[in-house]
């Protein structure tokens, strides 16, 4: 199962150069091995996103990965490369090194987050998303 919450955490500038940073959180839930995707949508003229992976409580049952990747295609790991998420803690995603986080989109982009979880037996638990940027003021 997953569920997808957006909030503006801030806004700074004025003018044309006006934005507000953006974080988008998404949640995997699992009760069994299986994939959980997520799409966000990333508005033209957006920069710097940032990602960061939670794990409230470690995963239960005994599964060999929670791998977390982000992409710009589905399934795809062009922002972030699997991440294992089955342990509790925080993980700041790193960003690939070819991702220009600089240059603003020149269009809507949707990144495409997923969660896999596999091996083992009888794994259960979430996993949290935040993917932040700073969203342009129109």
């Amino acid at each position: 199962m997953a569920t997808f919450d957006r909030s503006i955490s801030t806004k700074r500038g004025a003018g044309a150069l006006a934005y507000a940073r953006v974080s988008q959180r998404m949640s995997f839930t699992f009760t069994d091995n299986g994939t959980v995707k997520v799409q966000v949508n990333i508005p033209a003229g957006a920069t710097r996103p940032s990602i960061a992976v939670e794990t409230p409580t470690a995963f239960t049952g005994t599964p060999t990965g929670a791998n977390f990747r982000c992409g710009t295609a589905d399934g795809g790991q062009q922002l972030v490369t699997d991440v294992d998420a089955k342990a509790q803690g925080h993980i700041a995603a790193t960003i690939v090194a070819p991702y220009d986080r600089a240059t603003p989109l020149a269009s809507k982009t949707t990144f495409y987050a997923q969660v896999v979880v596999a091996g083992g037996t009888a794994p259960a638990g979430t996993v949290f998303a935040f993917i932040d940027y700073d969203a342009p003021l129109f």
